[in-house]
């Protein structure tokens, strides 16, 4: 993992935007990050971590603090991080929360966190991939490929200002506490509390199973030894309800109880932890139990047989009695029949007659309607015949009178000869009727066609008219395009012209901007170049004074000390006990106070001397790069340029104007012309046709008119000789509806005439009248009918059941004595019910105890499986846990953080023991350190020099910690890399403490460093010591402004 771009904008006191590209400032390997304090460089180091983790790298450090206070109110602070992960390349930008005025209104309002996450194809990839734009989400992407968490990133990649010596001088607890968030050691803490709970759960799911195992054996105790449950008042169950001696099964003897009875015996089984013989007592129980059901259950079927002989005996007894009462009143209901005999007679004469009249109602009521409608046809024959012979058309019965009106209906068709001609005739006026209806509307319709055909005339003389105007607007737009294009030929061409001008007046533009850049950039060289050697003559000075006064301290430190000296005595210094040449102290040297205020003096001005010549050499570049972009050329020379470049693209515009101008009237024109031939064109079509609708029209006039005058004779027009037609075919068709209805209606009542008489004569009955006295209607035809179905019916039906072989068997027998049968009955009743009770409470305790048994044994087999499957679950958790069988007493948890703790000791060994040259290691002791429980995470310094001392890591001096922090620091992050399955972590940053070292520790803490580097690694060191600047050749400069906000700049910017 790698960070190779970094980009923030109003972030802590970084109010404008700031770039690194930490993949060119680290191809060295090495790098620093320096600036005065508090200018803002653990800032930098925190924007990373809030890239990657929404977090700063300090537990005790604000995350509000990521808002710049200095940043414009409306623009949007943000950190965009570009990452190279295992998983890829990847860009992170996050804005923290933050306020903003509001676009409505006054006041401000708060916008909440955001973060856009993309996948890159290669670091100068700009747009990417869009991953997601939800925070919980980018995190967890995040995350899976840096392979790290945000505490494991902080002691791994970054290592925060301030906290080299936490882990180092922490209290076991402390080191437990941070050892479990890197490490993540939850999964075993985890895991010893599942097996600690399943121990539990087997243990209890066993005392579960065993009381169970009670429960049913006592419930199986009490089914299968009814006899021996006590009763409320403490007696047993035998003595408080006798059992009847019936109900006693063979081979069941009362015995004297002697010991405990056989379900005390059965009880006392569960004192046993083996259960196979309590379920072996309970099957032995149950065979006992099914023998005594199997007798009982034969008893039942003897007694029920008994039973169903008693009750039929009885039953019997019962049908002979009552098929003696169904004889006697059989008897007497013959009796009634025979007393309706003559009446019954007389009903089957009368139902015959009616019978045969019934045939002959409805020939007899068809002839009457037949003579009824002859009748009406006769009459409404003589008022048609009336009413047409006083009209004009009498003439058409004139056809009718050869014929004899009076033959009409004859059965020999001869009527049809009569009506023949009339029936032509009417054909003939509905085929002139048809004719003549369509000629009178052609006739009605001429008035319209005329006047259609006078407009339509006077429309093709407009459009004449028009055609010839339209002509001459043609061709006078058609000189007018000509006029313009002619113009537009005369013209030159202008837009390479116009083009060549206008790129001349920008780069004569750009000329002079430049030139008056660089002019203004001479004026401010020359203030920064004053303010520089301001700069380096104060520089200079306080150097000399801090040097002269750390001599004049140093040579008074001499002074001092010479005057402590008495011979005999060694000189702490030299250690001679001769003291010959003693200094002496000085007067008005310096103090310590004194040196320090000059030194950090001497380093502030030599700062501002460094920010001096880097502003002189940034407005020197700038006023070369201006001069470079001018040509070598001044204000003066720049602005001539410009005003002729102005001039000639004025003209070169006017020109455009004119050809645009031109160009648009000439195509104004072509549309004029397109659109007036498009008119003309649809006039003259127009007029062509219209001129040949008029001749059709004209000529189909004339043939309808010649049409009309054929056709209505002598009458004025067609509507009148129409109507005349139309009056003669509806005379002509009354005439012959009339006599057709008059025919059809004689020959209906001949024929009628002819059934009736013949249905008479098949009736038997001379006339109508003596037929109609016979008949009866169909409801009293239907009541005759069934009483005489009844009677016989009912006189069958005795006759049949008084000769019933049973009836006449009952009748010859004796009357039974009912008392002495129903009192059998009632002994076999009570003896199959008391054996029926007996069996079904033999039947229950069975089926109880057959129950209680399966359970019990079910139960048996369950705790019997779970011994096997609990015993190892319980051996692993009292080791998780520390229990009598775990020897070393350490809890899992603890025992995988001694192990981790272990490897950071080994990995940071090899790097300490480097840089003191073998003086110092590191070393786990299981000794509490202070109050703290004994955790086996204590930690103690072994000072090899003279012989191995173990000291605490309180007793190390500043400069001493610092080694072993970064050691363990160091250490810690190798052994996370391994832990996360070694990854490559090829950034690291380190923050602050370089200023206690020495010049010697500082050489070997730059040698782990280098071995670091040599390693493949980026190394950012964060610090403001001057020493780190003269050995680090790229860095990150951050400097303050005065306005309070800071910015920075790079040894690789370009």
């Amino acid at each position: 993992m790698q960070i190779l771009r970094l980009e923030l904008s109003g972030i802590g006191p970084y109010a404008g935007t700031e770039h690194v590209d930490f993949s060119r400032l680290g191809a060295d390997g090495l790098f620093l990050l320096e600036g005065a304090t508090g200018s803002g460089k653990t800032t930098i180091i925190d924007a990373i971590v809030f890239a990657l983790y929404g977090q700063v790298a300090a537990d005790d450090s604000s995350g509000d603090r990521m808002v710049s206070t200095h940043r414009k109110a409306a623009s949007e602070p943000y950190v965009d991080l570009v990452v190279d992960t295992s998983r890829g390349l990847y860009r992170v930008r996050r804005t923290p929360q933050f306020t903003r005025p509001k676009k409505r209104g006054e006041g401000l309002t708060s916008v909440n966190a955001t973060i856009r996450l993309w996948k890159l194809a290669d670091p100068d990839d700009q747009d990417g991939e869009p991953i997601s734009a939800n925070i919980q989400d980018a995190n967890k992407e995040l995350q899976a490929a840096i392979g790290l968490s945000r505490d494991q990133f902080t002691q791994t990649v970054v290592l925060p200002q301030g906290h080299f010596a936490n882990f180092l001088r922490s209290k076991p607890e402390e080191r437990r506490g941070l050892l479990q968030q890197i490490f993540g050691t939850e999964l075993f803490e985890r895991a010893q509390q599942e097996l600690t709970a399943m121990a539990a759960d087997y243990k209890a799911r066993a005392d579960q199973a065993r009381t169970q195992i009670r429960s049913l054996a006592e419930r199986f105790a009490h089914s299968a030894w009814p006899d021996e449950a006590p009763t409320p008042d403490g007696s047993p169950a035998s003595e408080a309800t006798p059992v009847p001696a019936d109900e006693t099964p063979a081979g069941h003897q009362d015995v004297p109880a002697a010991g405990p009875t056989p379900r005390e015996a059965f009880l006392a089984l569960l004192d046993d932890d083996d259960t196979a013989p309590l379920v072996a007592a309970a099957h032995a129980r149950l065979r006992e139990l099914q023998a005594d059901t199997e007798q009982r259950t034969q008893a039942v079927a003897g007694a029920r047989e008994r039973l169903g002989g008693a009750r039929a005996a009885r039953d019997a007894a019962q049908r002979i009695i009552a098929l003696k009462a169904e004889h006697d009143a059989l008897v007497v209901q013959r009796q009634g029949l025979e007393a309706r005999g003559d009446q019954i007679a007389a009903d089957r004469v009368r139902l015959d007659a009616a019978t045969r009249a019934a045939g002959s109602a409805r020939p007899l009521a068809a002839a009457r309607r037949a003579a009824s409608a002859l009748s009406t046809a006769t009459t409404e024959w003589e008022v048609v015949a009336a009413e047409i012979a006083a009209t004009d058309d009498g003439v058409l019965l004139e056809q009718v009178r050869p014929y004899a009106v009076g033959n009409l209906g004859s059965p020999d068709g001869s009527d049809d000869a009569a009506l023949s001609t009339l029936r032509d005739e009417i054909t003939r006026l509905g085929t002139t009727r048809g004719q003549l209806g369509q000629l009178a509307q052609l006739e009605a319709g001429l008035p319209a066609r005329h006047a259609r055909l006078d407009a339509d005339n006077a429309r093709l003389a407009e459009i004449t008219a028009r055609i010839t105007t339209t002509q001459q607007e043609l061709a006078e737009l058609i000189a007018g395009r000509d006029e313009l294009s002619q113009r537009h030929g005369q013209l030159p061409p202008t837009d390479d012209a116009l083009t060549s001008a206008s790129l001349t007046q920008q780069s004569a533009t750009r000329t002079l901007e430049a030139a008056q850049a660089a002019e203004q950039d001479a004026s401010q060289l020359v203030a920064l170049r004053a303010a520089e050697q301001e700069a380096i003559d104060a520089a200079d000075l306080a150097e000399r004074e801090y040097r002269t006064a750390r001599a004049g301290w140093l040579d008074g430190l001499a002074g001092t000390l010479a005057g402590e000296l008495v011979d005999g005595d060694e000189c702490p210094v030299c250690g001679a006990t001769s003291h010959p040449h003693p200094a002496t102290p000085a007067e008005g040297a310096a103090t310590r106070d004194d040196v320090e205020r000059l030194a950090q003096q001497a380093r502030s001005l030599a700062d501002a001397r460094a920010r001096a010549a880097m502003q002189c050499d940034v407005a020197a570049q700038h006023r070369v790069d201006h001069q470079k972009a001018a040509g070598g050329k001044d204000v003066a020379q720049a602005r001539a340029d410009l005003d002729r470049a102005d001039a000639e693209l004025a003209g070169a515009s006017a020109a455009a104007a004119q050809r645009v101008e031109l160009t648009a009237r000439i195509a104004d024109a072509d549309r004029q012309v397109t659109t007036t031939r498009s008119t003309l064109a649809e006039l003259q079509a127009s007029a062509s046709g219209l001129k040949g609708a008029i001749a059709t029209a004209t000529t189909q006039l004339d043939d309808d008119h010649h049409q009309i005058d054929r056709h209505r004779e002598d009458y004025p027009d067609i509507a009148g000789r129409l109507a005349h037609v139309a009056r003669r075919l509806d005379a002509a068709t009354r005439i012959v509806d009339a006599l057709q209805a008059l025919a059809a209606a004689r020959r209906e009542g001949i024929a009628r005439r002819k059934e009736a008489d013949q249905a008479l004569a098949d009736a038997g009955f001379a006339t109508p009248d003596e037929a109609g006295a016979a008949m009866l209607d169909a409801e009293q035809i239907a009541a005759l009918r069934q009483s005489i179905t009844d009677f016989d019916t009912r006189r069958a039906r005795i006759a049949a059941q008084l000769e019933r072989a049973e009836l006449v068997a009952a009748v010859a027998s004796p009357v039974p004595d009912l008392e002495s049968l129903d009192t059998k009955l009632a002994d076999a009743e009570q003896a199959q019910e008391a054996a029926e009770l007996a069996l079904g409470r033999a039947t229950a305790h069975l089926a109880q105890s057959r129950q209680a048994a399966e359970e019990l044994e079910a139960a048996s087999l369950a705790l019997t499986r779970m011994a096997p499957e609990a015993a190892p679950v319980v051996r692993m958790a009292e080791l998780a846990t520390a229990g009598d069988r775990n020897l070393r007493k350490v809890t899992l948890p603890t025992y995988v953080l001694l192990r981790r703790f272990e490897q950071v000791i080994d990995q940071a060994n090899d790097r300490l023991e480097s840089m003191t040259h073998g003086r110092y290691s590191l070393q786990r002791t299981d000794e509490k350190e202070g109050r703290s429980r004994k955790l086996g995470l204590g930690l103690v310094v072994i000072d090899h020099l003279p012989v191995d001392t173990a000291r605490e890591t309180q007793t190390l001096s500043g400069g001493e910690t610092f080694l072993a922090s970064l050691a363990m620091a160091l250490g810690l992050s190798d052994t996370v890399t391994a832990e996360a399955g070694g990854i490559s972590l090829d950034s690291l940053f380190v923050d602050e403490g370089f200023g206690s070292l020495d010049p010697e520790s500082l050489d070997m803490v730059m040698g782990q460093l280098e071995k670091l580097r040599a390693g493949g690694r980026n190394v950012g060191v964060v610090s403001h010591v001057t020493e780190m600047k003269q050995r680090i050749a790229e860095r990150i400069s951050v400097r303050k402004l005065p306005d309070g906000s800071s910015t920075l700049t790079t040894t690789v910017d370009d």
